[in-house]
C-alpha cells in the first residue's frame, strides 16, 4: 500500500565543480544529496520487499485482504499515473507501485476463487463477483467509503494540482480505509503484520529523505498521511496478540 510518491525538485547534479569542492557549503550539499539518494533507496526496497511477503501471506491464506480498500487503492494509482501522462511527465516508481497492486489483486482473485466451494461459482456472474469484489459481501459501508472515496478522488482529477487536489486526494485515500479498519477491528488476524510494518518503515525513511529545504504542505502531505494510515493498521492489527493473551477477550 505503501507508495512513497516522487519527492519534488530534488536534483542530483552529475558531477560537482572541482572549484566548489574546497568550499564548506558544496561539501554539505554533496553529503545532503547522497544522504537523501541512500534514505530513498532504503525506502524502496523496505516498500517494495514488501510486496512478495503480502504476497506469500495471501497464497498461503494468511491474510485476506480487504478488497474494496485495495481496489480504491489501484483506481487512486491509475488516476495519479495517466494525471502523470497527461503532463507529459513519466514516472517508473509509480508505474512500479501501481503494477504492484494491481498484482495483489489478481492474487486475491485467485485466492477467493481457489477458496470458494465450486458449487458456489458455477455461474459466470458468481466468477465475475468473486473476481473483481472478492469473497467477502460487501455491507453498507464498504459502499459508502467507496462512493467518498470515488467523489473525493473525481474532485481531485477536475481540480489537478494544487493544495486543493492534494487534499481532496488524501480524503479518498482516508475514506478508503475505513473498510479495513472495520475489518481488522474485528478480525485483527485476517492481515500479516510483516508487510505492512515494511511498507510503514518504507514510508517513514522516505519523509526522512526529503530535505528541510523542500519541505511543504505539498511535498509532506501525502507520504504522512499514508504514514498515518499504516500506523493505525499496525496498530489493529497488533490487538492480535494481546487478544490472544487475555483470557477475558475470548
Amino acid at each position: 500500500m505503501q507508495r512513497p510518491y516522487p519527492v519534488a525538485n530534488i536534483k542530483h547534479s552529475s558531477m560537482a565543480d572541482p572549484k566548489l569542492k574546497a568550499q564548506p557549503h558544496a561539501d554539505n550539499t554533496t553529503e545532503t544529496k547522497m544522504s537523501t539518494s541512500t534514505l530513498m533507496a532504503a525506502s524502496l526496497a523496505f516498500s517494495f520487499a514488501a510486496y512478495p511477503v503480502y504476497a506469500r501471506g495471501i497464497y498461503r491464506d494468511n491474510a485476506r485482504p480487504t478488497r474494496p480498500t485495495w481496489i480504491m487503492i489501484l483506481v487512486s494509482d491509475l488516476l495519479l499515473f495517466f494525471f502523470m501522462l497527461s503532463e507529459a511527465r513519466w514516472d517508473w516508481l509509480t508505474l512500479g507501485f501501481t503494477a504492484g497492486n494491481l498484482m495483489m489483486l489478481a492474487l486475491m482473485a485467485w485466492s477467493d476463487l481457489k477458496s470458494t466451494p465450486a458449487q458456489n461459482r458455477q455461474r459466470k456472474r458468481d466468477l465475475t463477483r468473486l473476481t473483481i469484489l472478492g469473497r467477502d459481501p460487501w455491507t453498507t459501508k464498504d459502499i459508502a467509503s467507496v462512493a467518498v472515496a470515488l467523489g473525493a478522488l473525481a474532485l481531485w482529477a477536475i481540480t489537478g494540482s494544487g493544495v486543493t487536489a492534494i487534499f481532496f486526494s488524501l480524503a479518498g485515500k482516508v475514506a478508503a480505509s475505513v473498510p479495513m479498519w472495520i475489518n481488522l477491528y474485528r478480525e485483527p488476524a485476517r492481515e500479516a503484520l510483516t508487510p505492512w510494518v515494511l511498507w510503514t518503515i518504507g514510508g517513514a525513511l522516505y519523509i526522512c529523505a526529503i530535505p528541510k529545504i523542500e519541505w511543504s504542505f505539498a511535498t509532506l502531505a501525502t507520504p504522512v498521511m499514508f504514514l498515518i494510515l499504516e500506523i493505525i493498521i499496525i496498530a489493529l492489527l497488533l490487538r492480535q496478540f494481546g487478544a490472544s493473551d487475555n483470557p477475558a477477550a475470548a
